[in-house]
């Protein structure tokens, strides 16, 4: 049981927390390239079927695949990280997104490799997603320890504002970049340069921000700590 101090905390000692907390910074980044990356797969799909693959029932496919499979990775999820731990989690999910990446850039216009590109995105995509929000609880506990101060709603609405803001930006480019590249709606068979467009965002993009994420999970560090953090705090708890 965690000891909530009735009394509200200022914001600027929030942010002041916030910026003292460098697994939470760690994290906000991570949630930021994570909707990002998703988002751009989601949001491109229908033109990468329709223009890159020439293939109309790939849409359905490829979301479908995407985004229920992982409700079965979930189920392993809990097991999984008692198992190894949130951070080797974290790493095997992210590690398994970039292969997922590399699988679709290899996949050319193969509906049964891009098939299968989308099945191994969809069940490794539970466990980068469930552990990065899995561990917002831990970058509560170690700012309460390093700074005394506990702002977990902080911290909450901070990261819920990253995940936002990636899928917003995801969303919010298409038109620009369509038109950029020279893409009409009305051609069956789009230009040169709006298939290349198609191809690197729905593709490189995500694959460069899930690199990305990769190494944000390298440098977060906080199950080697949290161990100690955990202890301190119930002393501390225990205490007031």
């Amino acid at each position: 049981h965690v000891r909530v101090d009735p009394e509200p905390v200022p914001f600027k000692d929030c942010l002041k927390a916030f910026a003292a907390n460098r697994p939470s910074q760690i994290l906000c980044v991570m949630i930021i390239c994570a909707s990002l990356g998703m988002g751009f797969r989601m949001v491109w799909t229908s033109y990468y079927a329709l223009y890159y693959l020439q293939n109309p029932d790939m849409i359905a496919r490829i979301l479908t695949i995407t985004f229920s499979l992982p409700l079965v990775g979930l189920l392993f999820v809990p097991g999984l990280t008692k198992l190894i731990g949130k951070k080797a989690m974290l790493l095997i999910g992210n590690t398994c997104l970039v292969i997922s990446g590399v699988i679709f850039l290899f996949a050319g216009n193969n509906i049964a490799w891009n098939t299968v590109a989308a099945v191994f995105c969809g069940i490794c995509l539970s466990f980068t997603y469930s552990v990065i929000w899995g561990i917002l609880p831990d970058t509560a506990n170690y700012g309460e320890w390093k700074t005394g101060t506990r702002v977990e709603g902080m911290l909450a609405s901070v990261n819920s504002f990253a995940s936002k803001l990636g899928s917003g930006i995801a969303s919010g480019l298409v038109g620009l970049i369509m038109g950029l590249a020279g893409y009409d709606g009305s051609l069956a068979t789009q230009s040169a340069s709006a298939l290349t467009s198609i191809q690197v965002l729905f593709n490189y993009v995500p694959m460069v921000l899930m690199v990305v994420l990769l190494i944000l999970g390298i440098a977060y560090n906080l199950d080697k700590e949290l161990p100690q953090i955990k202890a301190d705090l119930a002393k501390k708890h225990e205490a007031q």
